[in-house]
């Protein structure tokens, strides 16, 4: 569903809405707006390609690999904290590793917990040793990712792929 049908739809129900609770118009659409936001967002309005677009032009986006972008975007609307941070992580992530062959996003449910809410993982792949690897890690999350990672609820996981 794009984003002015969404609009579309919300004008529509407006009406209804109106007359049965007898309040002014523009106070109607506004409550009745925000409500149909909050209810349809992460089904119907995020999932436009306007908004998928708007991550994509992102200038740091280009440092990432991701194969679902439209699942990332969505993630990152349901949880806006996240962006800052993933910008923020590639000069670190560069500081602490040297040159990487890729950083990949991938967004995956953890089987071990109760919700079924996702964790976005940054995937590290260098072209170092696994031991020197996992030692560089160590490093980032001494020099910045522990006090960073507050800011993400969990949501956010920093890890090397071989």
């Amino acid at each position: 569903m794009h984003a002015e049908h969404g609009a579309s739809v919300v004008a529509a129900r407006s009406s209804e809405y109106r007359s049965a609770r007898g309040e002014t118009h523009s106070q109607n659409f506004i409550k009745f707006s925000a409500e149909y936001l909050e209810e349809r967002a992460p089904r119907e309005f995020f999932r436009s390609e306007r908004l998928v677009d708007s991550w994509r032009a992102r200038p740091w986006t280009s440092e990432y690999v991701c194969d679902d972008p439209q699942s990332i975007e969505s993630f990152l609307l349901t949880h806006p904290a996240l962006a800052p941070v993933l910008e923020e992580a590639i000069p670190h992530i560069r500081a602490a590793f040297g040159e990487v062959d890729e950083l990949r996003l991938e967004l995956t449910r953890d089987p071990e917990t109760v919700d079924e809410e996702s964790c976005l993982f940054i995937l590290i792949r260098t072209p170092l040793a696994w031991r020197q690897a996992l030692a560089r890690l160590d490093r980032l999350d001494d020099a910045w990712w522990l006090e960073a990672s507050r800011a993400t609820d969990g949501r956010l996981c920093i890890d090397v792929d071989f």
